[in-house]
This record gives C-alpha cells, sequence and structure tokens, in this order.
C-alpha cells in the first residue's frame, strides 16, 4: 500500500536514513523479486556480494589486511570461502577498533548480544546492513499478510533494579507500566514480569489494544501462553493473526501447543544481533534462510560459520558463532527457491557429554519432559533447568500440580540410560528458575570442572 511505503520511508529519514543509500522499502522490492530467482541468480549475486565484502576489508580495515596477507580474496564462489580462515568471538573482542573499516563514512548502528552465555559482544553495524535487516523483517511479514508496524504485543526482557523496593512497591510500579505499554502500536510485556498475579491485567489490556500479532522469545510466549490457559482465560480473544517466536529454539511439541492455545499460526525467526537476520518461517512451515544478506556455512565439526554481506563498517566474515544447524535443498511448494534450514540443533557449547565423551544435542531434555505426557505423567513439570559439570547433572524442577516421585524415578532411568550409569544426578525442587539477564531462559548449561 503507498501509505505503508510513505510511512515507513518517513521514519527511516527523520530517525536513521543519514547516508546515502537505498530505503527499507527500495530493498524490500527488491527482495520481492529476488526471493523466486533461479539458483544460478541467487548464488551470482552472492558471490558479487562476498566479494565486494572482502575488497571492502581487505583495503579498509587493517585488521582484515593483515588476516587475509597471503590469501586470494577473490572467489569464484561462495563455497571458496571455507578457505579463508575463521574469526571468533574473542577474536572480535581482541580487535575491535582494528577491524573497523577506516575509508568507508557511514553512520553505524551498535548492536549488542544478549550475553545469555555470559560474554556479550557488542558490533557496528553499517547502514547498508540494517536496511537489508529491517527489509528482510518488511518480507517475512509480508509473506504473512501483515505489516511489522500494525498493532503488536511484544514479550521481551527488560531487567530492572527494583532489589531494594518492597513487594507492594513494585507492583504499582508494573502495573503503571502496563497501563503506559498500551500507548503506540507495541503492547510491551517484559518477561520478569510475567506471573499469576498480573496475567490478568495483562490479559484484560492486551485484548482492548486490539493486536494483529504477537512476537517475543519463546520462552516468554510459552510462560505467556501457559499463565493465560491456568487462569482460564480465552487467548482466541485477542484475535490474532500471527504469533512469531524468536531467540530460543522451538520445538515441534511447542508450536502445536502454542497454535492451539492462540487459535493462529505460530511462526520462527532466527537470527542474531551481531551477524544478522539468518532465516524465516513461510506459511508452507519451511524456514527459509536470508540469502540476499547472509551466508551460512554449517563446518565439519558441526559449528555454524556466518557471513553477512552488507556490513561495510565492521565486517564480520566466516564468523563462527557457535549455532549449529542443518541446511537443505528441498523445494518448497510456496516457490521460493531461498534454501531451507532443516534443523536449529541450538549451540556447540550446548551438547550434553555422555560419560564415554559422545555428544548429545542438549533437547534431549525438551523431548524428556515430553515423554513424560506421553507416559501418562501429565501436567508434572512446569519449569525446569539442567546444568553439567562433567559426570554430575543438576536437575532444577518447578512442580506442576501433577507431580510425584515416579517423576525423579523416570528422568533419572532415562537419563543414565542415555547418558552412561557414571552420571550422577543431583534432582533439586525449587519455587522458580531464574531468566538470564537478556530475558532467556536457558534449560541447560554446560560448565567446565
Amino acid at each position: 500500500m503507498k501509505i505503508d511505503r510513505i510511512l515507513m520511508e518517513q521514519i527511516w529519514k527523520l530517525y536513521f536514513w543519514k547516508d546515502r543509500g537505498s530505503l527499507p522499502t527500495d530493498i524490500l522490492n527488491f527482495l520481492k523479486k529476488s526471493q523466486y530467482w533461479d539458483r544460478d541468480k541467487i548464488e551470482k549475486y552472492q558471490t558479487d556480494q562476498l566479494n565486494r565484502l572482502l575488497h571492502v576489508a581487505y583495503e579498509g580495515s587493517p585488521f582484515y589486511t593483515e588476516h587475509y596477507n597471503n590469501h586470494i580474496i577473490k572467489l569464484n564462489n561462495v563455497n571458496e570461502i571455507s578457505a579463508l580462515p575463521n574469526i571468533t568471538k574473542d577474536i572480535i573482542k581482541n580487535n575491535l577498533e582494528r577491524m573497523l573499516v577506516k575509508n568507508i563514512k557511514c553512520r553505524s548502528f551498535e548492536h549488542i548480544t544478549s550475553g545469555s552465555t555470559g560474554d556479550p559482544l557488542t558490533v557496528q553495524i553499517s547502514t547498508e546492513a540494517q536496511v537489508f535487516r529491517s527489509a528482510g523483517v518488511y518480507r517475512f511479514y509480508d509473506w504473512w499478510d501483515i505489516r511489522p508496524y500494525d498493532r503488536n504485543i511484544l514479550i521481551w526482557g527488560r531487567k530492572g533494579t527494583q532489589q531494594q523496593e518492597s513487594s507492594v512497591d513494585i507492583l504499582k510500579k508494573i502495573k503503571t507500566t502496563i497501563r503506559k505499554n498500551t500507548v503506540g502500536r507495541t503492547f510491551f510485556i517484559n518477561v520478569f514480569n510475567l506471573s499469576s498475579a498480573l496475567i490478568k491485567e495483562y490479559y484484560d489490556k492486551a485484548v482492548a489494544f486490539k493486536p494483529v500479532y504477537l512476537r517475543g522469545y519463546m520462552s516468554g510466549v510459552v510462560q505467556y501462553a501457559g499463565l493465560l490457559s491456568e487462569a482460564g482465560l480465552d487467548a482466541s480473544r485477542l484475535n490474532l493473526r500471527l504469533v512469531v517466536v524468536t531467540a530460543e529454539i522451538l520445538f515441534d511439541y511447542q508450536r502445536s501447543y502454542l497454535e492451539k492455545v492462540f487459535a493462529c499460526p505460530v511462526a520462527n525467526e532466527y537470527g542474531s544481533a551481531d551477524a544478522g537476520l539468518f532465516a524465516f518461517d513461510c506459511p508452507h512451515n519451511k524456514m527459509h534462510i536470508f540469502e540476499e544478506a547472509v551466508l551460512l556455512s554449517p563446518l565439519a565439526d558441526g559449528r555454524l560459520s556466518v557471513t553477512e554481506y552488507h556490513n561495510t563498517k565492521m565486517p564480520l566474515i566466516n564468523y563462527i558463532n557457535n549455532d549449529s544447524i542443518s541446511i537443505s535443498d528441498e523445494a518448497c511448494d510456496c516457490g521460493r527457491t531461498l534454501r531451507v534450514i532443516n534443523n536449529i540443533h541450538g549451540r556447540i557449547m550446548d551438547y550434553v557429554v555422555a560419560s564415554n565423551g559422545q555428544k548429545i544435542v542438549s533437547a534431549f531434555f525438551q523431548y524428556l519432559i515430553k515423554e513424560l505426557d506421553d507416559i501418562g505423567l501429565k501436567n508434572c513439570v512446569k519449569k525446569f533447568k539442567v546444568i553439567q559439570r562433567g559426570l554430575i547433572i543438576e536437575f532444577f524442577i518447578v512442580k506442576d500440580k501433577g507431580f510425584s516421585n515416579e517423576v525423579v524415578r523416570y528422568l533419572s532411568k532415562r537419563i543414565k540410560t542415555v547418558l552412561g550409569n557414571e552420571i550422577h544426578i543431583q534432582f533439586h525442587i525449587v519455587d522458580e528458575i531464574e531468566r538470564e539477564k537478556s530475558g532467556k531462559l536457558r534449560n541447560f548449561i554446560q560448565e567446565t570442572v
């Protein structure tokens, strides 16, 4: 719609767009065409963009001038990037200034990773990369016939410093925040404030707000849905067209649960603050890679290497982000030719280690909790968290109404069957499991001994 284009362009011109270049709507028009290109055309575009980025980095960044010394940086195809050295978070942190491209003057955007692993990273993003990120989101929502600035509910993390205040004062402040959050196009719900005491007020305000879609941390959205169900509140009255989850792995059973509660489709968004937007679900349940903006290269050891083509301010080329995914060339019924991600396995550092040294994806524990339903132990575990230290596993559980000692016996037996009898398991029944500072909820942490 013409009014949509005018609004988006005015927002960008007023707040962001200080450099010559394309606006998100210009790139959006390009992306609407490129998503249907044949594979040869997509791969040529990628190779051209990669070679341009390599040239910019080598000529303008002191780090890359040295990093690519004795390397050929004119590539025939994107697969040849594997011959170039990788970079890691530690390398970036030790070379923050040297990685910046000195001979390109443009406004940059500062992005800070959530630090859910205890190690946040700050990177500079060029205007061009920021425009592509915005346009990529616009295209994703367009797949679902939604505009990003339609009225929406956002469930995110915003850690407060209210520990010294009384619970009454805190509750008053939260209720004031709920009222204020209904101003504008986004109704913000802080995951740290989600509770049974506040869910009715959140619900009433959200229904009156008339949102079109909901977006948030996967665990936060699941928690919101659970609180609504427990309170007997009909989430379908929100009349949502779409629920978008991000930042954490979405399992099939969680998608089914959310679709049932909210009575609408659930789409997954995958990316990171430092390396860009990676992929989005289409209405045909395929997660398409944002191939016009990022190159995702799974390595032989299971780790993922990421390159964002358009960040000419602080290029991250062959960046190991410690995720693990599998990619398929399977065609999608939607007609888009962008490759798809079959599975997001999680972070390499989040692998469970069996007593024999074998690595198992931490999703094992998610499916283990799901098994409780399958064997008749329903409504037993509200939340859980597992910490592994060598052969010791600490299993923290927030009980649900159906909890019994049989749950502990079953979990213990299954864990030892898969990980080995040498594994020592310590169960802790707790009232709550705290989120990370970012607001994410990590179900598994691997700690070094």
